[in-house]
């Protein structure tokens, strides 16, 4: 579908923009059709989704056409330009257009603000998803600070946006020998923004500068600090979850990368522009939205798959604002739906209007055995805990153990790796609840369940794994205790990690226990729940 805008390039030269889809296609009009009315409704239909392929377009192909057109002044375009988009009732570009200099074809293609397709600008690249464009706003907000980089701290900027236009990725950049610009390096100096105290005081500043640029209206009431880190190179990390007055965003959050000397080189996230005009107030009660989010789970079994076990919700709903590919965010009720041993449901009930915006099963399978280590015959050594002479499967040797916590119960023990044992119950794992009991032994050396010592030698190698390569201190990083139940009902061909428990799970139909590619595949299912909020959904 196209539509016509018109550009005025001078007092005598009257540009037609032609959109269709991404392309762009500019010609000079005819003497007739350059009136005054013409020139009063110019660009008056360029939306804020087309503007900047509008622009862009406009004014990389108007160069030829106006040195080709009547124009006695090549100096009045930039001017010319000016006046055409306050026809709009919006701010012109003007950091971006030349003032009283001769605008050159080059020089027109530049005026955008944006790296032409060609890749000759030095300065600045966007990438975007194919339909994905700036907003007039955001795009003199990318001009404000890619000016700043360049001038203040003499680098260049690369944006890449999501498919709702907020950045992926501003990342500082470098310019190199042969016009275009490398990604700065772990041990560049070149940043976005220079410290201006703490870690949290230099992210804040950017953020709250560069609203604009993030499509967030309030970053210091919409971005809630999560964790901060440093690793190895002095680098510093900061997340932020998003919420929208008070209400949280799903799978949302903001990276803030800090450099050695406490500058910003890198932002980088998955999260949603601020919504607009979007009531926090649900039309829908929690009791209503409920009963859809167990007919949701039920209707999600076709008639060749048995419900194991009538869905139950778990715990109280919660609000949250859903993003959606296609349209503007959506209030909705949050519930966790149990359906069985392996069926964890995430839904989210719209609530307004109680349609379904996510219904999927969130537990991690790993359905095929893996070949490895196994317990039986081999020799492990593995950290137990001794109470009046009784030893318990539970390792405190690690690094998170919290010595003023109470082992060895697991409600009691923070830091600790701890394996349960169902005892090869139940014998209906989907309908019945698993068993949690103690492993224990009355000597430190021999004499203990295979499968538990399989579990307990898989985890501690993980958790080394990830301490010592990735500075990662558990599944969360904040130091929690890592559980596993052996021996889960008969013959059950299955090993799972459920994030909402943070817990994992071994069956009995195949030694999953001492395959440590097993255990580790599952418990990087609880590294990326705790650190990257990515959605188990699809998979």
């Amino acid at each position: 579908m196209a539509f016509e805008n018109k550009i005025l390039l001078g007092p005598s030269v009257i540009v037609s923009l032609v959109v269709v889809g991404a392309g762009v296609v500019a010609q000079p009009l005819s003497p007739d059709a350059q009136s005054q009315s013409v020139q009063n409704k110019m660009l008056e239909r360029v939306t804020t989704r087309s503007y900047a392929q509008a622009m862009n377009g406009a004014l990389h192909s108007a160069a030829p056409v106006a040195s080709k057109a009547a124009s006695p002044k090549a100096a009045e375009i930039g001017d010319a330009l000016r006046a055409a988009m306050a026809k709009l009732g919006k701010q012109a570009v003007a950091a971006s257009i030349p003032v009283r200099s001769a605008a050159t074809s080059s020089q027109v293609k530049g005026l955008a603000g944006v790296t032409p397709q060609n890749g000759g600008g030095k300065k600045l690249s966007i990438k975007a998803p194919g339909g994905v464009a700036l907003s007039f706003s955001q795009h003199q907000a990318v001009n404000r600070l890619q000016q700043k980089v360049a001038q203040q701290l003499n680098g260049g900027l690369r944006v890449h946006l999501s498919e709702s236009g907020t950045p992926r990725e501003l990342r500082a950049a470098t310019a190199t020998q042969s016009g275009g610009f490398t990604a700065q390096s772990s041990g560049s100096s070149q940043v976005m923004q220079l410290s201006v105290g703490t870690p949290m005081q230099t992210a804040r500043t950017f953020l709250r500068d560069n609203a604009s640029v993030l499509l967030l209206n309030d970053p210091d009431s919409e971005l809630t600090l999560s964790d901060e880190s440093e690793d190895e190179f002095g680098r510093t990390h900061l997340n932020f979850k998003q919420s929208y007055k008070g209400v949280p965003v799903w799978a949302s959050n903001v990276r803030v990368h800090l450099d050695a000397t406490g500058g910003i080189d890198l932002i980088n996230g998955a999260y949603s522009p601020t919504p607009q005009k979007l009531s926090i107030t649900p039309s829908l009660s929690e009791e209503s939205a409920a009963k859809l989010a167990l007919a949701a789970v039920a209707n999600a079994f076709d008639g060749n798959t048995a419900l194991a076990v009538t869905p139950v919700v778990q715990g109280p709903g919660q609000k949250m604002i859903v993003p959606r590919k296609s349209g503007s965010a959506r209030l909705a009720w949050q519930f966790r739906v149990n359906a069985g041993l392996d069926q964890s449901w995430l839904v989210h009930i719209d609530a307004t209007n109680g349609a379904i915006l996510n219904a999927f099963n969130e537990v991690n399978h790993q359905g095929t055995p893996g070949s490895g280590a196994d317990s039986f015959g081999i020799s492990r050594d593995v950290g137990v805990f001794e109470q009046n002479g009784t030893f318990f499967m539970v390792d405190t040797s690690k690094q998170m153990f919290d010595p003023t916590s109470t082992p060895p119960s697991a409600s009691t023990t923070r830091g600790g790796i701890i394996i349960l044992d169902a005892g090869n119950q139940p014998a209906d794992p989907n309908r019945d609840p698993i068993p949690s009991n103690d492993v224990t032994n009355s000597t430190a050396n021999g004499g203990w369940i295979p499968d538990a010592v399989s579990a307990s030698f898989g985890f501690s190698e993980t958790y080394d794994y990830f301490l010592e390569r990735h500075n990662l201190n558990s599944l969360d990083n904040q130091g929690s205790s890592i559980t596993a139940t052996v021996r889960v009902g008969q013959n059950l061909t299955n090993a799972f990690f459920i994030p909402a428990q943070q817990a994992m799970f071994f069956g009995t139909g195949d030694v999953f226990a001492g395959a440590l590619d097993v255990v580790a595949h599952e418990l990087a299912h609880g590294v990326v729940n705790n650190s990257s909020n990515l959605v188990y959904q699809d998979q």
